[in-house]
C-alpha cells in the first residue's frame, strides 16, 4: 500500500496560516483604475489555504497523489499558486515549462514527462487535444478557465475564494483577456465562442466553422518555432490541408458526442462535481523523504538543449533556507514576484506576494510605471527580477523622479546585470538599500551571490579589463569547483583530477561545477543528460553548470561566459563575457557579443555590437578597434559588426542568443568579405 505524503515545507505555510490568516497572501491584478494602472485584488493566506485543500482533495479523489506527474500550463495568478500548493500537499509531482519555447519543443519535452494529469489553461488543453499523441498517458484533465470540447473538470467547478471568481469566469488571469489572444498567440475559448457562434458556457459549441482556421493557427505556431521566416507560414499552410480531414473528423467527433440534451453533453464534458472532504482525504499523510522527487522543471532551452531537472523534496526545502539566509535571515515582509517559483518559496516565509502585471514569455515588455506603483501602493520591501526588467524600471525612475523608498532589497536573476545598471539603482533607491546580482539556473537556485557595495568597490573595474564578471561567493552550503573545459563526459571525480593540468592552458579558466542541497543531482530525461552533465564523487554529485569562471583567493567566482558559446582560434580558446566586457564600457554600446566565424580550431572573432539609436556607427567602430588592443584578451578582435537588435531567452530576454548571432555574422562576412 501507497503511503500518502505531502512536501514537509508545506509546514511553514500553515504555520503562517495558523498565526496571521487574514494576512494577504496573493495581490494580484484585476482590471484598471480609472488612471490606468492596474486594480489589484487580495486573496488572504486563509482563503488560499483552504482553496488549496480542495483542490488537493478532488484531484487526490480523481487518483492524483505520491509522485503522480502532472502538467501544469498555467499563467502566474492566483489560481497558479492554489494548484501548485495542492499539489505539494498531496505529494504529486508538478511538471512546468516554459511554453514561450516553441510549440514544437514544448510537445517533445511534455511527451518525455509522462504525465498522467494535465491542469492547463483553455489553449493549452486545445494544444493538447490535437496533439494528443504526446499526451497519450494523460487521465486526469483539469480546465482552469472555460472549458471549450474535452473531457474532465474545471478548477471553477470546485468552488473558488470570491476575490478570484472574476478571474476565474473569464480564463486564467487579466492577460487571457476574454477576446482575442492570450499570451501565447492562440485564440481565448470567448473568442472561439464569438466566431463558432456557440454564445459561451450552457450551449454545445458548434466547431465545424472554425476547425481550418484553428488548425492553421496551431501549426503556424509549430513551425514558427524551427522555420526560417517566410517559409514558416507556407509549410504551415501546407500541413494543415494535409492534416485537415484527420483533425476535422477528429473535432467532428467530439461535436457529435455533445450533440442533443444538456445532460448528455454534461457527461462528455465531465459531469457533476461530486462533493469531497478535505479534511478526510488529505488526513494521516506524512512528509515524503527527502531524496523523493518533488518537481519537473524544463530549462528553456535557451542555451542547449531543454532537459527536464528534476528537484527533491529536499532540494526545495534547501532553498527556502538558502534564500532567507541572502536576506539575512530577515523575513521578506511584501515581496514583488516575477517569477513563480520565488513567489512559492517567499510564500512559506510569510510574504504577502504582489504580481504584478507581466506576460511570462515577455517579461521585457513589463510597464515599469506598473511595476513603480505596485511596489509604492503596497509597500514592496524585496523584488527578484531580471535585466529585463530592472533596466526599464531604472530608466523609468530616473526619468520620472519617482521615489520608491520602502524598496529595501533587490535580487537580479536569469542573465548578468550590467553593472551601470546596479550602480544607477543605488542611486535612485534609499542609502540602506541592497541590490544583490544573483546566480543560479533551474538545476540550482541561487548557486552564488554578490552586493552592490562589494561590487563597485573595485571589481567592476577589473572586469572591464577582461578579467570577467565577479558574481560573488557561493550561497549558503553550495561548494564550487572548476573542472577542465571539455565537452566530453566525466563520469567520476577522477576523471575530472585526470585532466586538471589543461587548466593550466586556459589561465585557470575551467566549468564551474557546484555540489549543495539544492542542487538537482539528475535529469529526468534525456537520460543522457546525466553522463554529459553530472559528476559522481562517492555520495556527492556534482553539477556541471556549463558555466566558464575562475576562482580568486577570496573565494568569489568570475564569470567568463557559455562554454557552449567560446570561440575556437587558432591561438586557443576565447571566452564571450571575459571580451564583451572590456567594450560594454564604450558610450553608444548597449551590448555586444562574441562570436565565431569560420571552422572550429581556426574561428576567426567577430564582436556583434548593439548601438544607441542615432549612434555614428563608423566614429563608434573606431573606437571599438582602439579600445580592442589595449588588453590582452581582445588584441585578436579586429571585426564589429552592427546589429539592429539582438535575440534573447524568452525567460527572463535577457541571455543573448549568440548562436543566432553567429549564424548571422557568418552571412554578413560570407556577403561582405
Amino acid at each position: 500500500m501507497t503511503i500518502a505524503t505531502y512536501w514537509q515545507a508545506i509546514d511553514r505555510f500553515r504555520a503562517v496560516v495558523a498565526d496571521q490568516p487574514d494576512r494577504e497572501a496573493v495581490i494580484f491584478p484585476q482590471g484598471q483604475t480609472a488612471t490606468g494602472l492596474p486594480e489589484y485584488r487580495q486573496l488572504t493566506y486563509r482563503e488560499l489555504d483552504a482553496w488549496s485543500d480542495t483542490i488537493a482533495a478532488h484531484l487526490a479523489a480523481a487518483g492524483v497523489g505520491r509522485g503522480t506527474r502532472t502538467i501544469v500550463l498555467v499563467l502566474p495568478s492566483p489560481e497558479l499558486y492554489a494548484i501548485m500548493l495542492g499539489l505539494l500537499k498531496i505529494g504529486a509531482v508538478p511538471v512546468v515549462i516554459d511554453p514561450g519555447m516553441g510549440l514544437r519543443k514544448m510537445l517533445n519535452c511534455l511527451r518525455a514527462a509522462d504525465a498522467e494529469a494535465f491542469i492547463g489553461i483553455p489553449q493549452a488543453h486545445a494544444a493538447r487535444v490535437l496533439f494528443r499523441k504526446y499526451f497519450r498517458d494523460v487521465r486526469v484533465k483539469i480546465t482552469v478557465g472555460p472549458r471549450w470540447l474535452w473531457g474532465g473538470q474545471t478548477l471553477q467547478s470546485w468552488g473558488a475564494p470570491a476575490s478570484t471568481e472574476a478571474v476565474a469566469a473569464h480564463g486564467d488571469s487579466a492577460e487571457a483577456s476574454s477576446v482575442g489572444t492570450d499570451p501565447t498567440g492562440i485564440p481565448t475559448p470567448a473568442a472561439a465562442a464569438a466566431r463558432d457562434g456557440s454564445g459561451g458556457a450552457g450551449r454545445t459549441p458548434r466547431v465545424a466553422g472554425p476547425i481550418n482556421a484553428r488548425v492553421r493557427e496551431l501549426l503556424v505556431s509549430l513551425e514558427n518555432s524551427e522555420s526560417k521566416p517566410g517559409v514558416a507560414v507556407a509549410r504551415a499552410a501546407a500541413t494543415a490541408d494535409r492534416l485537415r480531414p484527420v483533425v476535422g473528423a477528429r473535432l467532428r467527433t467530439l461535436r457529435d458526442t455533445t450533440v442533443g440534451a444538456r445532460a448528455r453533453w454534461e457527461q462528455v464534458a465531465g459531469g457533476s462535481v461530486a462533493a469531497v472532504a478535505p479534511s478526510a482525504l488529505l488526513a494521516d499523510r506524512v512528509p515524503a523523504p527527502a531524496d523523493e522527487l518533488l518537481l519537473i522543471a524544463y530549462t528553456t532551452g535557451s542555451t542547449g538543449p531543454a532537459k527536464a531537472v528534476e528537484m527533491t523534496h529536499g532540494n526545495l526545502s534547501s532553498m527556502i533556507e538558502q534564500v532567507h539566509a541572502a536576506r539575512g535571515r530577515v523575513a521578506p515582509d511584501t515581496s514583488l514576484i516575477t517569477l513563480p517559483l520565488v513567489g512559492i518559496l517567499d510564500m512559506l516565509l510569510g510574504a504577502r506576494c504582489v504580481l504584478p502585471p507581466l506576460v511570462p514569455s515577455q517579461v521585457g515588455s513589463t510597464d515599469p510605471a506598473f511595476v513603480a506603483d505596485a511596489v509604492n501602493r503596497f509597500g514592496v520591501r524585496t523584488m527578484f527580477a531580471s535585466p529585463a526588467v530592472l533596466i526599464p524600471l531604472l530608466r523609468y525612475l530616473e526619468r520620472t523622479g519617482t521615489k520608491i523608498p520602502t524598496l529595501h532589497s533587490i535580487y537580479s536573476g536569469g542573465a548578468p546585470v550590467p553593472d551601470w545598471c546596479i550602480a544607477g539603482l543605488r542611486q535612485v533607491l534609499s542609502e540602506d538599500s541592497e541590490v544583490h546580482a544573483g546566480y543560479g539556473s533551474t538545476e540550482a537556485l541561487p548557486m552564488s551571490t554578490i552586493e552592490s557595495r562589494e561590487l563597485l568597490g573595485g571589481l567592476v573595474e577589473r572586469a572591464h579589463s577582461g578579467e570577467g564578471t565577479c558574481i560573488g561567493r557561493p550561497a549558503e552550503g553550495v561548494r564550487a569547483r572548476l573542472v577542465a573545459i571539455t565537452d566530453e563526459p566525466l563520469p567520476t571525480w577522477a576523471d575530472a583530477e585526470a585532466r586538471e593540468a589543461e587548466l593550466v592552458a586556459t589561465r585557470g579558466i575551467g566549468e564551474l561545477v557546484v555540489a549543495g542541497p539544492n542542487v538537482s543531482t539528475r535529469y529526468y530525461w534525456p537520460q543522457s543528460a546525466n553522463l554529459a552533465g553530472k559528476i559522481a564523487d562517492g555520495e556527492t554529485v556534482w553539477h556541471r553548470t556549463g558555466d566558464l569562471a575562475w576562482i580568486d583567493q577570496e573565494g568569489r567566482i568570475w564569470f567568463c561566459g557559455r562554454k557552449s558559446q567560446r570561440v575556437h582560434t587558432a591561438a586557443g580558446p576565447m571566452f564571450s563575457v571575459q571580451v564583451e566586457q572590456v567594450f560594454n564600457t564604450l558610450p553608444g554600446v548597449i551590448r555586444t557579443a562574441l562570436v565565431g566565424v569560420g571552422e572550429r580550431g581556426a574561428q576567426r572573432p567577430v564582436l556583434c555590437v548593439e548601438a544607441e539609436p542615432g549612434t555614428d556607427t563608423v566614429l563608434l567602430a573606431a573606437e571599438l578597434r582602439s579600445r580592442a588592443v589595449e588588453f590582452e584578451v581582445t588584441t585578436t578582435v579586429s571585426r564589429f559588426l552592427f546589429h539592429p537588435g539582438f535575440p534573447v531567452d524568452i525567460r527572463h530576454n535577457a541571455k543573448i542568443g549568440r548562436e543566432q548571432l553567429a549564424i548571422w555574422a557568418t552571412a554578413q562576412l560570407g556577403e561582405g568579405a
